[in-house]
């Protein structure tokens, strides 16, 4: 992980890349209560070639994400962005699509809402395919 503008202690960012969507990235919500957007930076540790992201919901589907934006880079300084997607309220992995192979070692996403429209972000698994 590169860099998360907020998460709570028992749900941190990393739990995105652990392949258990029992587990879940949430923003902080018990003290402090930031507003989106929230950011996540994912670091894939070398140049790869993807086509897209797939995100999972948590299991619940309580404040599942709804709309974001997705950015790529090489250096973690340069982003390129990729589209504004809105994901769906359901309980099975899905995929956005870059329309070409790209080349990224960083995947940064921007939260914009919630289907619960409130503060936080919420998210069991990201990945690039």
């Amino acid at each position: 992980m590169a860099y998360v503008s907020s998460q709570e202690d028992e749900s941190p960012a990393i739990n995105l890349l652990d392949n258990d969507q029992a587990t879940i990235w949430h923003t902080q919500w018990k003290s402090v209560q930031p507003a989106h957007p929230h950011t996540v930076i994912v670091n894939m540790g070398a140049i790869k070639s993807i086509q897209g992201l797939a995100f999972q919901q948590r299991v619940d589907l309580n404040g599942s994400l709804k709309d974001i934006s997705a950015f790529t880079s090489t250096d973690n300084i340069t982003y390129t962005p990729r589209g504004n997607y809105t994901l769906a309220n359901v309980n099975s992995k899905q995929y956005i699509s870059f329309g070409a192979t790209v080349s990224a070692r960083y995947i940064k996403i921007v939260t914009a809402s919630n289907y619960a429209d409130s503060h936080y972000a919420v998210l069991s698994e990201l990945g690039a395919w």
